[in-house]
């Protein structure tokens, strides 16, 4: 008989999306410091990256049985995905956070703090790398065939971008100032990255479900519960709806015309719905990892 894990619920489903979160909004701000503009746009997503980031952590140590044991994963960082991911989101952290220190403390200057470029590099690819892992992370649970493939790496990542950019133009309206006015520029080019990401997004989810479908009786199953089964309110509505086709919709609008104008309430609305659209992702994976049987007559 089938049945799906329990062990691994909202808390890690949060823990996953603030990782990627955090990714995202890193990258961005790297991505705007490399143009040599929008400083406002590199603050915001340095702000942003630390506190997700932090909690994350957290969470996980919270998720954990033995939470006081939590210090012998960085022990034997090769024995295991947990200890590997321990390091990496450690490292990550400690570098965000000096930066994030830095910057606070010169809140009052217009210009982003000066940091070597090896603090960036570094920072990008312990971004992308957080990004990835959090999807192989679940790969290594064999177990559980409807996470054993390279698709949700590559999943979790887009929709770590996707919801990164959905993060720091949330914060831009609401904390916008007037002497930011410039960041029209900023969020017209971050809408036309999204909208590539929520195709490709599109693509990957509709790849990997067909995928899954076509495979063992437990990852079909899986694939199943998120269609058509318990998970597909989350799915169709939190996801697909609200996390995928109403953002690329209203990118899409405001992209049309040659003016680029900030519909403050349309980019709160939008980025919102990128932000639970990437939550809704992660628990549905989450929620469907049926357990394969090791019988044929289980």
């Amino acid at each position: 008989m089938l049945h799906a894990q329990t062990m691994w619920g909202w808390p890690i489903a949060w823990y996953l999306f603030l990782a990627g979160v955090s990714a995202g909004t890193y990258i961005v701000a790297a991505f705007w410091q490399y143009a040599k503009k929008q400083n406002y746009l590199v603050k915001i997503g340095i702000y942003l990256t630390a506190p997700c980031l932090g909690l994350s952590i957290f969470l996980l140590w919270i998720d954990l049985g033995q939470r006081f044991k939590f210090p012998y994963a960085f022990l034997r960082p090769h024995e295991s995905w947990i200890s590997i991911g321990a390091w990496l989101l450690t490292l990550f952290f400690i570098l965000v956070a000096i930066q994030w220190l830095k910057q606070f403390f010169a809140r009052k200057q217009e210009q982003t703090p000066d940091y070597p470029g090896w603090v960036w590099v570094a920072g990008v690819i312990l971004a992308f790398l957080t990004a990835i892992y959090t999807g192989i992370l679940l790969g290594v649970a064999q177990a559980i065939p409807f996470w054993n493939t390279p698709l949700l790496p590559v999943l979790f990542l887009v929709s770590a971008l996707s919801t990164g950019i959905g993060a720091v133009m949330l914060m831009a309206v609401i904390f916008k100032k007037k002497q930011a006015a410039d960041i029209e520029e900023g969020f017209h080019l971050m809408a036309k990255a999204d909208v590539g990401m929520i195709i490709f997004e599109i693509l990957c989810i509709i790849f990997y479900l067909y995928f899954m479908a076509k495979s063992g009786v437990a990852a079909s199953a899986s694939a199943a519960m998120i269609v058509s089964g318990p998970l597909a309110v989350i799915f169709w509505l939190c996801f697909a709806v609200l996390g995928l086709i109403l953002p690329l919709i209203m990118e899409l609008n405001s992209l049309q015309g040659s003016t680029v104008k900030i519909n403050v309430t349309q980019t709160a609305v939008m980025s919102v719905c990128l932000l639970i659209g990437g939550l809704a992702l992660r628990y549905i994976i989450l929620a469907a990892g049926i357990y394969e049987s090791v019988s044929p007559f289980l």
